[in-house]
């Protein structure tokens, strides 16, 4: 099974890690933020909220069940938030609540067709590219970068092997058995953050923050078009 059946058959059910900004964190959130070694609450004011205007047109990919995408619609009272997923994620985020201002697209690649060229500020994406391989990545950013307008940005998170291995395998919750296996055998493929720029790199990207540091297992990478 590849990354890219695993997310389409294993997220279905719609992922929740509670609300990512609450100064006091879900039972939930709690357990996610240990395993990643950094708050939410603190990526999203340290690596979101400096990056985005009230009027941006931001996209998301990989919603879900909306942890991180109802925070970033209060931070937009007069801009729009389009949301790709492999789900239809209508029912959990009820875009009609947003007065036009929230559209959730369903897709089956990476391809981003149903988003106009040069009409996106920000991009945000969570828990979906820690499940991708390289090859997988390099494609989806090239496919991206024409979606950003010229000095538009791109917020990424990642796996790190290389933090994963200071950090722990079982505290951050990732099988050890993941080491004897080719990517396509696992959901947390191979990377880290030198490979990740060299992607973005390749793909017409300039890496802006490579790692912001906000958690200990996995990357943080801010990209933008220029």
């Amino acid at each position: 099974m590849t990354t890219l059946d695993w997310i389409k058959q294993e997220l279905s059910y719609g992922y929740d890690s509670g609300n990512a900004i609450s100064r006091i964190p879900s039972r939930l959130r709690r357990s996610e933020e240990k395993r990643m070694g950094g708050s939410f609450r603190n990526v999203f004011n340290e690596a979101i909220r400096p990056l985005v205007r009230s009027d941006s047109q931001v996209l998301e990919y990989g919603a879900n069940k909306g942890t991180w995408t109802r925070p970033m619609m209060d931070l937009i009272p007069n801009g729009t938030l389009q949301t790709i997923d492999f789900e239809d994620v209508t029912e959990w985020l009820r875009p009609s609540r947003y007065d036009g201002r929230l559209t959730c697209h369903q897709v089956f690649d990476d391809s981003f067709s149903i988003v106009d060229n040069d009409s996106i500020d920000f991009v945000w994406s969570m828990g979906v590219l820690c499940h991708r391989s390289s090859r997988q990545i390099g494609n989806l950013l090239g496919n991206l970068i024409p979606k950003v307008k010229f000095g538009g940005y791109a917020c990424l998170h990642f796996a790190d092997w290389t933090k994963l291995d200071q950090f722990g395998w079982d505290k951050g919750g990732i099988p050890i058995e993941f080491q004897n296996k080719s990517d396509d055998e696992i959901w947390w493929p191979r990377n880290e953050t030198q490979n990740m720029s060299e992607l973005a790199i390749e793909a017409g990207w300039q890496v802006r923050v490579s790692d912001f540091g906000l958690l200990q297992r996995d990357g943080l990478m801010l990209l933008q078009r220029v």
